[in-house]
């Protein structure tokens, strides 16, 4: 850890901050390869995923020096674009540390340090380390398309806990500006408690009085750091099993006869369908499940705010299966069973709805299918082939998380 002074005004400034936005980015990227255009300003990993981006700081392992990017003449002027960002908001602010070209630091505080400075920073969505022969570049994301969603309780515990534990900030100071950053708003602050409310949220409230473990606790749910609710990083972004376990836990009768879960899937942020199954031949799925108490289902969805949750009936029949799932709105269905397309026909009226908000879920369900929606208004009976396949939408893989049972 960096002393106090001069860096604990950076570290309770912007660190929880870009600590949220470290876990998202790493979650998009994993541990894909990258390389970088320096005079495009062009950041690829693994040959897929394209950001702009542009170089913040460098760090030398010969004399353990960081220097940020604005100093660096090496650099051209188009690659130097966060890091100028950076020193005109020192020079704002007054935060002198910013101002200065170069500290002794070792790796670990200069990447802490550099952390900390770009959350500071709106247009910066995370900062990447990237290894050279001398040392690392730490390169600024500043692509709007990876821009933090809405705040989710189980991440917003995490961030909080992490940065705690790992003593980078001053709680009393740091906690407050970073939920305000994130939409919340505090209405008391002192040196061991903080309440905040959010519209989309219930009231969070966290205790870090230096006599007791720090605590947060979100509307009935308690975050400490043994909750294995944190350890799952973010219930609204976590492996679709974990999904599966949070519901089994909160509707207990989906883990007993005559029902059982048998596939997830989640488009996240907007909606997660849960596949049921009835166990025994007699039992209908549909009849089951409408006899499910509805407490248990409004507490999965309170841990998965802005995201509709439905339980399927999974019965023997393809087609019903696809119909089930898309929850009205379908007047046709043409399947291929040698290409394996489902052509979706939707009622003009509802085909927006369904294709923004369902389309990708329901075709996680059927993982060896391609599904394609197509209007009403647009399809012919007599000639279903004509549907155009280039401007009929397709659900794609692209943010899915699937769950199978046995998988």
């Amino acid at each position: 850890m960096v002393d106090e002074d001069p860096f604990s005004e950076l570290y309770n400034a912007g660190w929880l901050l870009a600590h949220e936005r470290q876990i998202a980015f790493g979650e998009r990227i994993g541990d894909a390869s990258w390389e970088m255009d320096v005079e495009k300003g062009i950041l690829v990993f693994g040959g897929r995923l394209q950001t702009r981006a542009g170089v913040f700081a460098t760090w030398a392992r010969g004399d353990s020096s960081l220097l940020w990017g604005w100093a660096n003449e090496g650099l051209p002027a188009s690659a130097r674009g966060p890091a100028l960002a950076l020193r005109d908001y020192g020079e704002k602010s007054g935060i002198r540390v910013l101002e200065q070209r170069k500290w002794q630091l070792d790796e670990e505080d200069a990447f802490g340090v550099c952390l900390a400075a770009a959350g500071m920073l709106d247009e910066i969505m995370s900062l990447y380390r990237a290894p050279h022969e001398g040392g690392f570049a730490y390169l600024a994301i500043v692509d709007e398309n990876l821009r933090l969603g809405p705040p989710e309780a189980a991440r917003i515990a995490r961030v909080v806990l992490e940065g705690v534990a790992q003593g980078l900030i001053g709680p009393a100071i740091a906690v407050p500006k970073y939920l305000k950053a994130r939409g919340f708003n505090v209405v008391r602050s002192d040196d061991a408690f903080v309440r905040a409310s959010h519209r989309e949220l219930p009231l969070i409230e966290i205790n870090f009085d230096e006599q007791s473990p720090v605590t947060v606790q979100i509307g009935g749910r308690r975050f400490d750091p043994d909750s294995h609710e944190v350890d799952e990083t973010d219930v609204g972004r976590s492996p679709a099993g974990a999904v599966v376990r949070l519901l089994l836990d909160n509707v207990p009768e989906l883990a007993r006869a005559p029902l059982e879960v048998v596939a997830l899937s989640r488009d996240p942020g907007r909606c997660t369908l849960v596949a049921v199954a009835s166990t025994i031949p007699s039992v209908d799925a549909t009849d089951a499940l409408a006899e499910l108490e509805a407490t248990g289902m409004a507490t999965v969805c309170e841990y998965l705010p802005n995201e509709e949750v439905s339980l399927i009936p999974w019965g023997s029949d393809f087609l019903q299966r696809v119909v089930a799932s898309f929850d009205g709105g379908v007047v046709n269905l043409v399947c291929d069973d040698e290409s394996q397309e489902v052509v979706v026909v939707i009622e003009d009226e509802s085909y927006d709805q369904v294709v923004g908000e369902r389309l990708l879920a329901v075709a996680g369900l059927f993982p060896e299918w391609t599904f394609f929606a197509a209007r009403a208004s647009g399809f012919s009976p007599d000639a279903p082939d004509d549907v155009s396949r280039s401007s009929a939408a397709q659900a794609t893989n692209r943010r899915l998380l699937r769950w199978e049972r046995g998988a």
